[in-house]
């Protein structure tokens, strides 16, 4: 992994905690890198869209996955959530979450880390290239 991936996928990981937007903590933990002619990417779980924009009205969602979500983020971080069949109601009535100031994790944490994050690629791309 490159320094610049390494560094990405832990400021993600932050921010998701910071946010409370990681419950069991598999989302963060599938984060890895890849290394192609034209930079990087990281990728992670097939819902990251759902996790940095929110699950669109209108979604079905399962029971037992809802259960297990609310069950860890509870333990997590203390919370108190409703009953699972009333957040799979409301999920698919209204999509969810409400609170948008715990989306964007990826645009959220490019932001925080800019400077860091450029002086990272210079170190990195001079090394790549024998400076």
């Amino acid at each position: 992994m490159t320094p610049i991936g390494k560094y990405l996928i832990e400021q993600t990981h932050k921010e998701m905690d910071t946010r409370k937007r990681m419950a069991s903590g598999e989302s963060v933990q599938s984060l890895r890198e890849e290394v192609y002619s034209g930079g990087i990417k990281i990728f992670g779980v097939d819902y990251w869209k759902e996790i940095n924009e929110g699950t669109p009205a209108g979604t079905r969602v399962n029971l037992n996955d809802i259960v297990e979500w609310k069950s860890n983020k509870e333990r997590r971080y203390g919370l108190s959530l409703p009953p699972a069949m009333a957040i799979v109601k409301s999920i698919i009535k209204n999509g969810a979450p409400k609170d948008v100031t715990g989306l964007q994790i990826t645009d959220k944490v490019l932001n925080r880390v800019k400077s860091e994050l450029d002086k990272l690629v210079k170190t990195y791309t001079n090394k790549m290239i024998g400076l």
